[in-house]
């Protein structure tokens, strides 16, 4: 199957390397770092105790990596503000880590607890799996299926401590059209002029999308995670695992794995795969059986992928409209150019 032009190009998450750059012993964000691990996770200090800051894509990430004698670890900042994560990762924690052993785990601290708190600030400690970032490769793509199918053998309706994942609100036409009023005039970034150029585009995907709300497959909700793009799934040692748990919410199976298979696919065929082999290579997995199971059609897939692709970029149109910009602009053309592959991907 061939793709059009512009599609399955590179973009932020095509690198599979994962870069951390050495912290000096020196610097104050490590000595911040070091009196948390000795006066905490006491067990972590040593002789040959080093750190490590993320140089990624991610505009949010908050991760450190530690080695220390008794092994090597992920310190993630909550920060004071964070309420909402710590709630999150405790449940995902509490609920999967000793039946998924492709999640990370948390680390207890000195005092036997999940969550460590200094001053006003909140941290983690967290097990470190994988060493580069998901690149596409058959086999990668094979585990991927297997690993969801495990995951959602796991999970069931009646966990706690998870949010709901919210859908594209019935609204957004009218949000849609008060944005692209306003946005007439006045300065703007490449990516904004992009979006409104796109405008008959949007419009029509929007209006199909919610024409779609009310379809059954997204009413069966449990927890499972909403963003496992290739750089929330990382490789190491042969093995596959599932990355940022605070992305676990109380969503659809179509909503979850339809854009989960979406980025993987995608990033499959941006490594040199074609549409025809991922789809011979998930098919041989476990997940045909599971989908057969609980009747989920690609179709139903299609629709489900489309409308987080949308709901993520009504998030951005939303910081637009209310405070002139917003931090995410950059992904616009990757939403608009996924809403199109997508297409092609459950063909």
């Amino acid at each position: 199957m061939s793709v059009g032009k512009g599609l399955f190009e590179t973009d932020i998450f095509s690198s599979s390397n994962i870069q951390w750059n050495s912290l000096s012993q020196t610097n104050r964000f490590s000595s911040i770092c070091s009196e948390l691990l000795s006066t905490s996770y006491s067990f972590t200090v040593g002789a040959d105790f080093k750190l490590f800051s993320f140089e990624g894509v991610e505009i949010n990430s908050k991760n450190t990596l530690v080695e220390t004698p008794a092994g090597t670890f992920l310190l993630k900042f909550l920060g004071a503000r964070n309420t909402r994560e710590a709630p999150i990762l405790e449940a995902a924690d509490k609920n999967f880590s000793e039946r998924l052993s492709f999640l990370p785990s948390i680390v207890l601290n000195d005092e036997g607890q999940r969550i460590t708190e200094s001053g006003d600030q909140r941290y983690l400690l967290y097990t470190r799996v994988g060493n580069r970032h998901f690149s596409g490769r058959p086999s990668e793509l094979a585990q991927f299926a297997e690993n969801f199918c495990q995951f959602y053998n796991a999970t069931n309706q009646d966990m706690g401590g998870f949010l709901t994942h919210p859908l594209l609100h019935e609204g957004a036409t009218d949000q849609l059209a008060d944005f692209f009023n306003r946005r007439r005039k006045g300065a703007r970034s490449k990516y904004v002029e992009m979006l409104i150029e796109r405008r008959d585009f949007v419009e029509r995907e929007t209006s199909q999308c919610l024409s779609k709300l009310s379809d059954t497959h997204f009413e069966n909700t449990m927890p499972l995670h909403i963003d496992l793009h290739p750089h929330n799934v990382t490789v190491g040692d042969d093995e596959l695992f599932f990355v940022d748990l605070a992305s676990i919410q109380c969503t659809s199976v179509s909503r979850s794995l339809g854009f989960a298979l979406f980025k993987l696919i995608r990033q499959s065929v941006v490594g040199g795969l074609a549409l025809d082999e991922c789809h011979n290579v998930v098919s041989n997995t476990s997940l045909r059986e599971l989908l057969d199971r609980i009747e989920l059609t690609h179709c139903m897939l299609k629709d489900a992928a489309k409308q987080e692709v949308l709901r993520r970029l009504f998030l951005i149109v939303n910081d637009l409209t209310m405070n002139g910009s917003s931090q995410w602009e950059r992904v616009i053309p990757m939403h608009l150019i996924g809403l199109k592959e997508i297409d092609l991907i459950y063909e």
